[in-house]
């Protein structure tokens, strides 16, 4: 049996890439502190981007696979 966890870790900083940049919503443009203009790289295959620093963290997700007994599987789905 698996199951999938997710780790949540705090970052201040995030790359967008120009498509993620310009779906971001009214909300989220507020909460920008300072943004940098990565520009792309000579022969490369991106776009470049931007480093947005956030007033707030944002939490990004980690997933991890583990694998527990049948017993330890029933525990964490009764706590659902």
């Amino acid at each position: 049996m698996q199951l999938d966890i997710i780790d949540l870790y705090p970052k201040n900083e995030r790359f967008f890439t120009p498509e993620q940049f310009l779906k971001l919503t009214e909300e989220e443009r507020k909460d920008i502190a300072e943004s940098k203009i990565i520009p792309p790289k000579l022969g490369g295959s991106s776009l470049g981007g931007f480093l947005i620093r956030f007033k707030k963290p944002i939490y990004a997700m980690v997933g991890k696979k583990c694998y527990h007994s049948k017993r330890q599987m029933s525990f964490y789905q009764n706590l659902n």
